[in-house]
């Protein structure tokens, strides 16, 4: 499969970027909170990692720049899962 040309992964990243920065303000309430064990930390960075690289190539494919209302919410939702 090839990704479309043309377009920096930049003009897309801006609702990746701010999910992964969600994901570590989880992590950080969670540590506060419960004391998060190291493993913890690994499991939440390498969700955030995963999910903002797929979400970037999503993104890419459809052609589209940023998420809609209804693509935010389920982003939320989903780093709210992964924490």
């Amino acid at each position: 499969m090839r990704i479309p040309t043309g377009r920096p992964v930049a003009a897309v990243a801006r609702e990746p970027v701010a999910g992964a920065a969600l994901q570590a303000v989880l992590l950080v309430v969670l540590h506060a909170w419960a004391g998060l064990h190291p493993a913890g930390w690994a499991a939440g960075a390498g969700y955030a990692a995963a999910l903002s690289a797929l979400l970037v190539r999503a993104l890419l494919r459809s052609g589209e720049r940023s998420l809609g209302p209804a693509g935010i919410v389920t982003l939320v939702r989903a780093e709210l899962a992964g924490a």
